[in-house]
C-alpha cells in the first residue's frame, strides 16, 4: 500500500473513485465524485491502464483548475509512454 499512501500524501481522495469518459473512451476516475472538475483527481483509461489525465489547482493561482492530458502513446516494452502532453487552465 506504499502507492496508496503516496497518493494519500500527493492529496488525492482515495474514497473518491467513478467511471467517466474521456475522448470516447471509458475512464476510472480517482480523487472527486463524478461531475466535479475542480477537485485533484487523475483519470486512468479503464481498458489500457494508461495515465490521461490530472486536474489540479494552477500553481499560481487556485483559483483556477490546471487539466493536463497525456496524448500520444507509443509502445514503450509491455506499457506505453506518452510522446507529450498539453495544459489547459480554466477559472474554477
Amino acid at each position: 500500500m506504499r502507492t496508496a499512501a503516496l497518493l494519500r500524501r500527493q492529496g488525492f481522495d482515495l474514497n473518491q473513485v467513478h467511471e467517466d469518459t474521456f475522448e470516447g473512451r471509458p475512464m476510472i476516475v480517482v480523487g472527486a465524485a463524478a461531475g466535479d472538475l475542480r477537485r485533484k483527481q487523475f483519470w486512468v483509461d479503464a481498458d489500457r491502464l494508461l495515465f490521461r489525465r490530472l486536474l489540479d489547482a494552477a500553481p499560481r493561482d487556485s483559483t483556477k483548475v490546471q487539466d493536463i492530458r497525456f496524448v500520444n502513446y507509443e509502445p514503450v516494452g509491455t506499457a506505453g509512454s506518452p510522446r507529450a502532453w498539453k495544459c489547459w487552465w480554466t477559472a474554477s
